[in-house]
């Protein structure tokens, strides 16, 4: 897949941007993912984070296209077995990846995310 001549289909003749109603965040995102897999992207390293739960050095962990993708649609899978379209989501995790594949898993799921903050 070509991802400028599928981002075409979301421009006018005046080259304003137009998104159909039922075009949805996560329902983009998908596209561009797909996207990026066609041209090779899916191994591609695109988060990089330092755990340091285990060790005061901390240890590199880092996620891949795929691996992401793969995260955000297993918790919008899970959200949908337990709730329904349009539900609030409760998102309580700290500045990590969990935060990433909760909120826009829930997106995902087509519920709302809801950001908690604990301090």
């Amino acid at each position: 897949m070509d991802l400028h001549a599928a981002m075409q289909q979301f421009y006018n003749d005046k080259g304003e941007i137009t998104l159909a109603p039922q075009l949805s965040l996560a329902g983009l995102a998908e596209l561009l993912y797909q996207g990026d897999l066609h041209t090779g992207g899916g191994d591609r390293k695109v988060l990089r984070y330092w755990d340091y739960s285990n060790s005061r050095e901390g240890e590199l962990v880092v996620f891949t296209r795929q691996e992401v993708n793969t995260r955000i649609k297993a918790v919008a899978a899970r959200l949908q077995q337990v709730g329904k379209l349009n539900d609030r989501v409760a998102i309580l995790a700290g500045n990590s990846p969990e935060y990433l594949f909760g909120f826009i898993g829930a997106l995902y799921a087509g519920m709302v995310p809801v950001p908690l903050y604990d301090p």
